[in-house]
């Protein structure tokens, strides 16, 4: 047989090329080496500006429950509700020009870059009214849930015409984004004290809140736990969207004091409420913790779609757990923040994070959908007291709103300001391995509280807190000045965070299946890659 020495030698170099050409490009095309991270290089205050007027925008004596938030609509027209006690509190496009009583609901509409005040009003009756939170629904409608002591809250297409007894009820109202007028307003409660916390909208617009009541005549729909068998019970209501139709209505509690504090939908429309606990027999089902610690526990309940309790756990130590904020991810995993002055959690999260310094520190955990695991809890803070208040997470990333009350050590990460010397609202950013990554104050020489934050599309935030000091450093203000001496106004902050995409791994290694062919007769390369690289 002839051998040609000449193609031979031809052919063995492109076997040697074909396979130098497959390893450079496993290396330099590997998930692994193509991972990225943002980073907030750059970020840009857009506007910060008071709200309020010369009364008071804060309940003082109330320091464990937010009596504000924020939301936007498509258009980023910014909404926040909460109270005023103030009688020149800015209105416009008014449904009330005139505060009825000593307290009353408020809620108002911005322009997305914050310099005008598209809607504002006052909205209660003769006695002390308030909400506690805000959403905005698919049509711009906005949903306002709070509590009422007045006889006289105005209703219109109530569920609820009167208000039944007790010193609280429940109020739920919906005004149209477009027109301002009012689709609904009714009060839900029975006959002791109710208290509206939390709301949420589900992708067909249903309305779901919770709370706390005293009454065990709350009127109930498919209930899972029908009697309030303790002093207070945690609940869980869903109204249709035009609020004429109970689809829901449980308690959730035991023979202590138990409560509701923050609530939403996942993408299958579960609900989900985080709380509090202080009943020793809380009730559980598929528990990630079922007994009781010392003091105050953390709750997490989901109902699923057809009214089915999926999960119901505690999560305590033996010190007071504090929760305030939850949301979910993607994957409908469940993030829960609040406060913690204890560490003891035993082997109940796989991972645990501790950046505090203090007593009590900024608390934030994570839990699979099914409530069976939780991959990562968290502590974050200086060496004063800190507390997270509101939570939201786009994509990996965990963004949470709150306090550090006098922490001058509290981890700041490209912050373009630096603390006051007072209580200072914070925004923390946290990756996919629970790293800061971003993490800014805003404050003056008094008490400023971080309540909560919404993400808006373009990786711009709002931030809205209380605030009890006339030097907040602001920028594009529409309210430069604060019109009280001592009292709290409301302070919303819009920023733009840059992020800046960096390599993870810029010294990779090969991992995980890889399938080639060579062909060394033309000398050529073909690979099919078993991964996919993530996405950012």
């Amino acid at each position: 047989m002839l051998v040609n020495k000449k193609n031979l030698e031809i052919n063995r170099l492109i076997r040697f090329f074909s396979i130098m050409t497959l390893f450079i490009s496993l290396v330099l095309f590997s998930p692994i080496a193509v991972a990225t991270t943002p980073v907030y290089e750059n970020p840009t205050e857009i506007f910060s500006t008071y709200i309020g007027g010369s009364g008071d925008e804060l309940n003082q004596n109330t320091n464990d429950l937010a009596e504000i938030n924020v939301a936007y609509d498509s258009a980023g027209n910014i909404i926040v509700a909460g109270r005023s006690g103030s009688d020149d509190y800015p209105i416009e496009n008014a449904l009330y020009n005139e505060s009825a009583g000593n307290v009353d609901m408020v809620i108002s509409k911005f322009s997305n870059d914050g310099q005008t005040l598209l809607f504002s009003t006052y909205f209660g009756g003769s006695q002390d009214d308030w909400a506690t939170d805000v959403v905005v629904d698919s049509n711009d409608d906005i949903v306002v849930v709070g509590s009422s002591s007045s006889l006289d809250f105005p209703t219109v297409n109530p569920y609820q015409g009167s208000k039944k007894g007790g010193t609280l009820d429940i109020v739920l109202l919906k005004i149209d984004g477009e027109t301002n007028e009012i689709i609904f307003s009714t009060y839900f409660g029975g006959s002791y004290s109710d208290w509206g916390y939390a709301l949420d909208v589900d992708s067909e617009n249903n309305i779901a809140i919770t709370g706390s009541t005293y009454s065990t005549d709350l009127p109930l729909m498919n209930e899972i736990q029908s009697s309030n068998i303790g002093g207070v019970s945690a609940y869980i209501s869903e109204f249709s969207p035009d609020g004429q139709t109970l689809l829901f209505s449980t308690f959730w509690g035991s023979t202590s004091n138990d409560w509701g504090v923050d609530i939403v939908y996942d993408s299958e429309d579960c609900i989900i409420i985080s709380g509090g606990t202080m009943s020793l027999n809380f009730p559980t089902e598929n528990a990630i913790q079922d007994s009781k610690m010392i003091g105050i526990d953390a709750i997490v309940v989901k109902v699923d779609n057809s009214n089915t309790l999926v999960f119901s756990t505690m999560v305590g130590s033996d010190g007071a757990d504090r929760p305030y904020g939850v949301a979910v991810n993607q994957d409908d995993e469940i993030f829960v923040c609040g406060e913690s002055n204890e560490r003891n959690y035993g082997d109940i999260s796989q991972t645990t994070i501790d950046k505090g310094k203090g007593n009590k520190e900024l608390w934030v955990f994570q839990l699979t959908a099914d409530g069976q695991n939780m991959p990562f809890m968290g502590f974050y803070g200086g060496s004063e007291d800190d507390i997270a208040y509101g939570i939201e997470i786009k994509g990996d990333y965990i963004y949470l709103a709150g306090v550090a009350q006098a922490s001058k050590d509290f981890p700041l990460e490209k912050s373009f300001r630096d603390f006051s010397d007072g209580n200072d609202m914070v925004l923390m950013v946290l990756n996919n391995n629970f790293k800061i990554i971003y993490s800014n104050c805003f404050g003056g020489s008094g008490d400023d509280i971080g309540r909560g934050l919404c993400l808006l599309p373009n990786n711009e935030i709002l931030l809205l807190g209380v605030s009890s000091s006339s030097d907040l450093p602001l920028s594009n203000a529409f309210m430069a000045n604060k019109t009280g001496s001592t009292d709290y106004d409301m302070a919303i902050m819009k920023m733009f965070l840059n992020p800046e995409l960096r390599i993870n791994n810029p010294n990779p290694t090969i991992s995980g299946s890889w399938e080639f062919t060579l062909l060394p007769i033309i000398g050529t390369v073909s690979f099919i890659l078993n991964k996919k690289r993530k996405s950012i």
